[in-house]
């Protein structure tokens, strides 16, 4: 069964964007191979925000999300308007199955972070590369205060 995998860049206090959505805090990193990650996946699973800022005529980017299949979760997207991607527009632990049941190679949960919260609550493993330890020795005391409620109870995959 295909996992799905949250590789996502994160802030040291835990955030993925800006209060708008914006991502420019994230530098280029010219070490990493955005061909080889891609390769790793065939099947992006994303919500409505991040699908709308999603890069596809963008003559660098929109490469790299050739060949995929792009799932989007959203309660507003009509699948007609939508003919080459998947539109779900009610997320639930059964579609979450049928999307990992599928032959192939693993799903990327790309972007989301309220897609991976939702996740979270529907007690679906979610693997990454991070480790949550919980209530340990935080890099200050200010960082510990911001760290989500639901952190402990992650289950790394």
């Amino acid at each position: 069964m295909r996992r799905i995998r949250y590789q996502v860049a994160c802030s040291l206090d835990g955030y993925i964007a800006r209060p708008q959505g914006d991502i420019s805090w994230i530098p280029a990193e010219p070490a990493i191979d955005f061909s080889k990650l891609f390769a790793k996946f065939d099947t992006l699973l994303m919500g409505r925000k991040t699908f709308a800022n999603l890069p596809l005529n963008d003559p660098e980017y929109s490469p790299l999300y050739a060949r995929k299949e792009l799932v989007v979760i959203s309660s507003t997207l009509a699948a007609s308007s939508y003919p080459h991607m998947t539109i779900i527009n009610e997320l639930s632990r059964d579609v979450i199955e049928q999307l990992r049941r599928r032959p192939s190679k693993d799903i990327w949960l790309f972007g989301g972070g309220e897609l991976f919260r939702h996740l979270l609550t529907l007690d679906m493993r979610v693997g990454n590369r991070a480790s949550i330890i919980g209530r340990r020795h935080p890099i200050s005391a200010a960082a510990s205060a911001l760290m989500p409620a639901y952190a402990h109870q992650a289950t790394p995959v």
